[in-house]
């Protein structure tokens, strides 16, 4: 009797962190930048976005043949910031606003220093992923 219980926890545990996991997966993003497609993705949940990149292996990029990660401005911030804090490789961050690149810097890993510019949307791609982006640039 005490096996069976045991295995019927066992169970519904297991099912619980089934569904936790996929309702808190990341979504893939597909935005088409200068006539080409690439895949980002996206945090779940703000909380889960404010980390972004921090402590990142890219593992995660790497099994969602993604880009990088693109972070929605859910607060409406004016200006829209981030910084480099553990983040330990260099990041291409592009700020975008109305589907236009306004902005494109080059983050410096451990960096503590804020970056911000305007945008209803920022991406973060690694530095060794090439991706040609230029202020101006239609992003849809």
């Amino acid at each position: 009797m005490k096996k069976r219980i045991v295995l019927i926890i066992i169970g519904v545990i297991l099912i619980a962190e089934l569904i936790y996991t996929e309702l808190n997966k990341p979504q893939e993003v597909v935005l088409n930048i200068k006539g080409k497609n690439y895949t980002f993705i996206q945090e779940a949940n703000y909380s889960q976005e404010l980390s972004g990149l921090m402590n990142a292996n890219f593992l995660e990029l790497f099994i969602y043949n993604a880009e990088g990660m693109v972070f929605p401005n859910y607060l409406n911030s004016t200006p829209f910031c981030f910084w480099m804090h553990d983040t330990y490789i260099p990041l291409n961050q592009i700020w975008i606003e109305n589907n236009t690149v306004v902005a494109v810097y080059k983050a410096q890993p451990l960096n503590d220093t804020p970056i911000c510019y305007n945008g209803t949307e920022v991406i973060e791609i690694p530095a060794f992923f090439y991706v040609n982006v230029s202020v101006g640039d239609k992003v849809s």
